[in-house]
């Protein structure tokens, strides 16, 4: 059972919010807009598209027709072209969704409604909602007709509308008659509802199946090891881990250690640390040794938790990994070792500042930090030097402490546009740690940066000065006060007048 994300969802939100746009140009009475949205239409219904599309986009399609009031205020005329261009199952949509409650009535009673059309499940479902009580009551029973013979990809989206309709006033009946439907229903309605983009619906979907028992083991160890969303994923991983492994010192089954073992290869953080959780109860320490070093670090101190709790040393346990012929230690590797080492483990750890990957890199200027810092000479040439943005942030947080004691030349050197953007970020990050006055010259120089993230940042920080900052906090030197007031003379184009008013106030003269 898997998730069908990403390109289908992206492409049928995209249609679909050019649908809704073209609902509100035709309301407008936009020239060419009905011939837009009768290709907008047709779009969207090619392909997987209207399966596909948000449940939440129906009830917008049904506000969008009706409360534009189309058949009120647009022209007979006009109504007929409408007619003319979309093709049949929407000119029932449109009835339907009418801002004309006898008209809507009409259409649920009319032969005319689309029947095995993706159309008409989700409309039916919106319409029990209706405000007008014989138009609510047509809906739910016209809706309890057509779920009787759907397939489970109809079902399975009724039910998807019919729950994300279900917070609305008078949205209950939908949910109660799909609900209905769920007890019996054959098996491929939950593959297609687990296989919707949203992931609101897939997590009412995973509680309706844990509810009714509706979903084998191996089917939820699908969706922990699948699922894009980590409520989903590790849901299902905690439900079936729950079921499968026996409490502690009861033998565990070698289907259940079957599931333990696949859910420790899961993709979700969360989901490897409910497998490792279980480590404990099922008294295997030894499986748990090897996510000491596991990339996140939910999972290392699972794994930390699981060890201790039976009386080993996970110190230990994560120098006896590291040492193993061939090793290459990652940034989980060091991460796990400084979190349970002492001082005696700096040396391995400086090596690894020549790891060839990045992030251990990073890791391990992070890890010398909190055991044997390194000096700020050593830290600013590792700035200059490693290319890896990485390295990079983890250095300057190293030496944010110590900004102010970091000449300021060598850092504004760094800034200068012909510098690597990474180095210009981290210098500026520095600049701004040094004092108030250094930050304030540093936003203003970068106001017409041609690198537009650091303008960004220094008119976001700007702001930030001017709300945070006192009036009387400090005083700059001479030197700094004029280069203030230079900076802040070229820059008033680019600043806007509160800003602007704010800087002058609180610029000592």
């Amino acid at each position: 059972m898997g998730t069908v994300m990403g390109g289908a969802g992206s492409s049928a939100a995209a249609l679909g919010a050019e649908v809704l746009r073209a609902l509100r140009d035709f309301a407008a009475g936009a020239a060419g807009s009905a011939e837009v949205l009768a290709s907008a239409l047709t779009a969207l219904e090619s392909g997987n598209g209207l399966r596909a599309v948000s449940p939440m986009w129906w009830g917008d399609f049904d506000q969008g027709v009706r409360w534009n009031g189309w058949w009120t205020v647009r022209s007979a005329e006009t109504n007929d072209t409408l007619r003319g261009l979309l093709p049949t199952p929407w000119q029932w949509a449109v009835s339907v969704c009418a801002a004309d409650g006898r008209r809507r009535e009409s259409a649920l009673l009319a032969d005319s409604a689309p029947i095995g059309h993706p159309v008409l499940l989700p409309l039916l479902v919106v319409r029990c909602s209706d405000w007008a009580e014989p138009v609510r009551l047509r809906a739910e029973q016209r809706l309890a007709q057509t779920l009787a013979a759907a397939s489970p990809a109809d079902l399975a989206q009724a039910c998807a509308v019919a729950w994300a309709c279900e917070t609305r006033t008078r949205g209950a009946g939908a949910a109660l008659l799909v609900n209905e439907r769920l007890p019996e229903a054959d098996p491929a309605v939950w593959r297609h509802l687990f296989a919707l983009p949203d992931h609101r619906t897939r997590r009412r979907a995973l509680a309706e199946a844990l509810r009714l028992h509706a979903l084998p083991a191996e089917e939820l160890v699908g969706l922990a090891l699948r699922d894009a969303d980590v409520n989903v994923a590790r849901r299902a991983a905690e439900h079936v881990l729950l079921q499968t492994v026996p409490a502690v010192d009861q033998p565990v089954a070698a289907s259940a250690q079957l599931v333990i073992d696949r859910l420790l290869t899961a993709r979700a953080p969360q989901v490897r640390a409910a497998a490792v959780t279980v480590l404990r109860r099922t008294q295997r320490p030894d499986l748990a040794a090897a996510f000491l070093l596991d990339r996140s670090t939910l999972v290392r101190e699972t794994a930390r938790w699981v060890v201790r709790s039976h009386d080993q040393d996970p110190a230990a346990l994560c120098r006896g990994l590291i040492a193993r012929p061939g090793f290459v230690a990652g940034a989980g590797a060091v991460s796990g070792l400084v979190e349970c080492g002492d001082a005696s483990d700096v040396p391995w750890l400086r090596l690894q500042l020549d790891s060839s990957q990045a992030k251990a890199r990073a890791a391990a200027v992070s890890a010398l930090s909190a055991l044997a810092p390194m000096d700020s000479e050593e830290l600013l040439t590792l700035l200059e030097q490693d290319p890896s943005p990485s390295v990079g942030r983890a250095a300057t947080a190293a030496l944010v402490p110590h900004a102010h004691r970091i000449p300021p030349v060598r850092l504004r050197a760094w800034l200068s546009p012909g510098q690597r953007p990474n180095l210009r970020i981290q210098a500026a990050v520095l600049l701004r740690a040094a004092d108030t006055w250094t930050r304030l010259e540093t936003d203003l120089q970068l106001l017409a940066d041609p690198n537009p993230a650091l303008a960004r940042t220094a008119r976001a920080d700007l702001r930030t000065w001017t709300t945070l900052s006192s009036p009387g906090s400090g005083h700059p030197t001479a030197e700094q006060s004029a280069s203030v007031k230079a900076l802040l003379a070229s820059a008033e184009d680019l600043l806007d007048t509160w800003t602007l008013r704010q800087l002058r106030f609180r610029i000592p003269t």
